[in-house]
Parts: structure tokens; C-alpha cells; sequence
């Protein structure tokens, strides 16, 4: 975690202020001013007390350089006023003489005042230091914060990563920020962000709200400091070898920055590197451990992205494997299916088959198995194998449903419903008759002339949950140039139905061909709210013109 500010009294001290410049300022005032003084003083222009001013430039020469340029005043002061004021002519031996105990006076009444004003001065920079260090740590813990959010927001790596070294660079520390990860043949650049004064480079954007492309790059090409970091595995303080010059880190020049190594236990992931094109800076304890909290949280980021892209990786090709590899042709039919996987890295419960069952008959259907996971692709995969064991038998598609729940009924016991739409296909005479059957699934979406309706009302009762189930059966037949859709509820958004969706997708495309369905129904469904997208199967049945 952060730690705490630091002691701001060890560069503001009594004697000495916190820059250099000031100190010297302060020594010249101590010089110049009681100087100024004493030519007021010679041409009779401060009146009775001349002295008063000469205490003025002590305090002004104490404020400014602190206790140093304020003995120095005092000690110019009582020369001045001795050799020029008191006693015109100029004799050091009368100081010791004649105004000895007025000059101790007055020296010590000054260095007394210069002793207050630079402590005075001292504690209102002190003060003003800590509350700048306060400020700066609670503007640090909210960045660490809002990284936070903004990396558990969504397993999207790229915009996450992007997004927060945006917020970097918009905090205003640093100019550049990128994240680059280490590959065997070279270094990946995954994110960056620069200030919008900052002058755009090779893989820059001119605004942080503009995504740096990922690319790579050698590791040779001003890279080395990556590795060296990586080696050691601490943060690299990066020291440009000129005071005034810029040093190039990559394609960038800067004058200070930090190399942070991503770490996961023992796994060297990356680094985030961070840069300051505008000033050369020496980076305090705290800078170190801010960057290494940004560190820490951008690794782990990292690496939970990459399990999570993993496990989505094994779900999809598990998915892929229960679902069929080619379709058969149907004479005089085009066939189109997509199936887009939902969010998360369970395996999905949305099917599709398509068989012939006879001589010029095919049987096509279309399901989703309630809920995820390892439960739900055992009970798809046995759907599917079922149904195409009952077809050998049965062509009825309601007849086929009742037989297939009374099997889910036998064989499953955690009451894992299942809905299906089912349709036997047969075309006769350049025509293509449908007879379908529902079970608790959305109606598909007979295409005519431009026009989109649903091809049934009747719904039916999904299977596997009931010993009695209401069934119907629909038959249509489909001209040439016509077409019917199969779909699940994948395509549903958080206000519109499955099946209304669906009829107003297809009355926005009119006559757009199978693919083009397909692709508006699968980003329908990768457009849906966070939490709510879904897998989702879509097939096209067109018949030929």
C-alpha cells in the first residue's frame, strides 16, 4: 500500500531552505538590500530610525534563503550601518569604541527576528509540502482505486489495459504509459496512452482515449532496460545520461522514467513502463511504491484475463465438438448455421442438427438445454443422440418430442428442462413442405416477400420437466425464394422477446441472404448488457429461386 508522506522537514530546514536557487536569491538579497538601504540612508531619506530598514532586509533576505541569508543580512546590516550611518567617515575601530553596545543590540535583535521569520517561513513550507504530499497520496489511492474497477470491469484485456494507462498519464505524473509483455521473439506492446500535449510517436495515439494497436517490436531496439528489469525482477529507474538531453526508451524520448516488472509468483509476465518527456526527475520511495501497487494490479489483471481467455478457449472448442462439423445438402435448399458463444467459460446449452430420416426428408432441429456447464453438455449431447435414435423409428415431429421427453424424464433426475424446435423437411415440387412441432422454444421466422412472421402461435411445453406435455403441430410450405429461421433465445435483449427480436431483425433485412442474417443475430447477441449474453444458434432454411 501506499506509505506514508515524507518527513518534508529534511530539505526544509532552519538554516537552510528546500531549493537551491532560493538560498542563493536570499544571499544576494543579503548583500543588495542592505546596500539599498544605506544609500537611502546617506541622502537622508529614512528619517530619524534608519535602522527599521535595515531590519526589514533582514527579514526579507530570512524569508526568502531562511537563517543563512538572514545572519548574513544582519551581519551586512550592522557593517553598513556602522561605517556609513553611525559614523559617516568610515573607522572600524570605533565600532568597538563608540557603538558597540548599540550595534550588539541591534545585531541581536535581528538575528533574533531573522531566526523567527525563517522558522516562520520553514513551517509554511513544511506545511504546504505535507499537505501537497497528502494530496498527491489520496490522488494516488483513488488512481489505485479506479484501476482497480476498471480492471475488474470486464475480461476485455486490451481496453482495460488501455483505459488504465489513460488514467495514468491523465493524473499527470507521467506523459507515457504502456504495458508490453515479453515473447520469445521480441516484446508484445499491448496498451499505451500519452499526454494530448505530448507529441505523437511510433506507437502512440495523439489522445489517451485512442487504444495503442498491439505490435512487436525487438527487444534490441532501445528495449534493453526491459529486459534488465525483468532480470533483476525490480522496478528500473530510468536516468538519462544528459542533464538537458533526451534519451530514447524504444521509439520515445524522455528524460525520467520507470521500467515496473509484472510479476505473478515467480512468472516474469511483462512490464509497465512508465515515462516523463517533459522534465527530469528523481523519483521519491513513494513514486516507486505507487508504481509498483499500478505494478501489481496490471499483472494480476493480466493474468486473470489470460485464464479466463483459457478456460473460454476449452469451453468453445468442447461446444464445437458436441455440435456438428458439416451439415448435409438438401436439394434445391441453402443451409446456414452459426452458433456465437456467450459470455463466461462454461460450456453453453444451445444445439442444432440437421439429418435425413428418410427418402427426401430431413429432420432439422434446434434446442437449449437450462443452464451451463458440464450438466448441460451432457444433457445436449444426449438430447441430440436420442433424437437421432428415435428418428430412425418415428418421423413425427410431435410424436418425436413425446418420445424424446420420456427419455429425458428416464435418464435425467435434476430436472434439467430442455427446449426444442423441431421441424421435418420435404420438398416437393419445387416447393418445400414443413411440419413442426415446439417445445417451450420461440417460434422460427418465416420470410415472405419482405415480410417476417412467426410460423407458429403454439408453443408447446418444454421437455424433460413434466410426465405430461401439450404439444402441437404446424405444417407450412415455403415457395421458392422463401425462407424459414431457427434461433434461441440468445438474440433476446432486456426488453424485446426472443421471437419479437428476431421478427424485427428480419424485417430490417428484408431479403438479405442466409450469412447476413446470421451475422446481424450473432451482434445482437454480443451487444447485449454485461451479464446478459447469451449463447445463441441461429439456421437459415432457404429455398432456391
Amino acid at each position: 500500500m501506499i506509505g506514508a508522506p515524507e518527513d518534508s522537514s529534511r530539505t526544509e530546514g532552519l538554516w537552510w531552505p528546500g531549493s537551491v536557487l532560493r538560498l542563493i536569491t536570499g544571499l544576494i538579497l543579503a548583500f543588495a538590500l542592505p546596500a539599498g538601504a544605506t544609500l537611502l540612508a546617506d541622502a537622508r531619506a529614512l528619517g530619524t530610525f534608519p535602522s527599521l530598514l535595515y531590519v526589514l532586509c533582514v527579514v526579507i533576505a530570512a524569508l526568502v534563503g531562511r537563517l543563512a541569508a538572514g545572519t548574513v543580512a544582519v551581519a551586512v546590516s550592522a557593517l553598513m550601518l556602522d561605517l556609513f550611518v553611525i559614523t559617516p567617515i568610515g573607522s572600524l575601530s570605533q565600532i568597538s569604541k563608540d557603538n558597540a553596545a548599540d550595534l550588539g543590540l541591534f545585531v541581536v535583535l535581528s538575528w533574533v527576528i531573522a531566526a523567527l521569520m525563517a522558522r516562520t517561513e520553514q513551517t509554511r513550507a513544511v506545511s504546504k509540502r505535507a499537505h501537497q504530499t497528502t494530496e498527491t497520496a489520496h490522488r494516488r489511492l483513488g488512481l489505485i482505486a479506479d484501476t482497480s474497477r476498471m480492471l475488474a470491469a470486464s475480461f476485455d484485456l486490451p481496453t482495460n489495459l488501455h483505459a488504465v494507462c489513460a488514467a495514468i498519464v491523465d493524473h499527470g505524473t507521467f506523459t507515457h504509459a504502456a504495458v508490453l509483455t515479453t515473447q520469445a521473439d521480441g516484446i508484445e506492446i499491448l496498451a499505451g496512452a500519452q499526454r494530448r500535449a505530448a507529441k505523437p510517436q511510433r506507437w502512440w495515439r495523439s489522445t489517451p482515449s485512442t487504444a495503442t494497436p498491439a505490435a512487436r517490436i525487438d527487444t534490441g531496439a532501445g528495449f534493453e532496460s526491459v529486459p534488465a528489469a525483468l532480470r533483476n525482477r525490480s522496478i528500473r529507474i530510468l536516468d538519462p545520461a544528459t542533464r538537458r538531453g533526451k534519451t530514447r526508451f524504444g521509439p520515445w524520448p524522455y528524460r525520467s522514467g520507470l521500467v515496473v516488472p509484472l510479476l505473478i509468483g515467480n512468472d516474469i509476465i511483462g512490464a509497465l513502463v512508465l515515462l516523463d518527456t517533459a522534465e527530469r526527475r528523481t523519483y521519491s520511495h513513494h513514486d516507486v511504491v505507487f508504481a509498483r501497487e499500478m505494478g501489481e494490479r496490471v499483472a494480476r489483471a493480466i493474468d486473470t484475463a489470460r485464464s479466463y481467455q483459457h478456460q473460454a478457449h476449452i469451453a468453445r472448442t468442447l461446444q464445437q465438438s458436441l455440435l456438428p462439423q458439416t451439415l448435409p445438402p438438401i436439394p434445391g435448399v441453402t443451409v446456414h448455421a452459426r452458433y456465437q458463444a456467450g459470455a463466461g467459460t462454461e460450456v453453453g446449452g444451445d444445439f442444432y442438427d440437421l439429418f435425413p430420416i428418410g427418402d427426401d426428408t430431413w429432420l432439422v432441429v434446434v434446442g437449449d438445454v437450462c443452464g451451463k456447464g458440464p450438466e448441460a453438455a451432457v444433457v445436449m449431447s444426449l438430447t441430440r443422440a436420442t433424437l437421432r435414435a428415435l428418428a430412425l423409428h418415428e418421423h413425427s415431429p410431435k410424436r418425436l418430442l413425446t418420445l424424446l421427453n420420456e427419455a429425458l424424464l428416464a435418464q435425467l433426475h435434476d430436472y434439467r428442462f430442455v427446449t426444442v424446435s423441431l421441424a421435418t423437411l420435404r420438398p416437393q415440387g419445387g416447393r418445400l413442405v414443413v411440419d413442426l412441432a415446439l417445445a417451450g422454444h420461440p417460434p422460427p421466422i418465416v420470410r415472405r416477400a419482405g415480410t417476417a412472421t412467426a410460423a407458429t402461435d403454439s408453443y408447446g411445453t418444454l421437455l424433460g420437466g413434466f410426465p405430461n406435455i401439450r404439444l402441437g403441430e404446424t405444417s407450412l410450405v415455403l415457395a421458392p425464394g422463401e425462407s424459414i429461421v431457427f434461433y434461441t433465445d440468445g438474440v433476446e435483449d432486456h426488453q424485446t422477446s426472443a421471437k419479437d427480436q428476431a421478427t424485427r431483425l428480419l424485417e430490417q433485412l428484408g431479403d438479405a441472404p442466409a450469412d447476413r442474417i446470421a451475422d446481424v443475430f450473432t451482434a445482437s447477441a454480443r451487444n447485449a448488457p454485461p451479464g446478459k449474453q447469451d449463447d445463441l444458434v441461429v439456421l437459415t432454411l432457404e429455398l432456391d429461386r
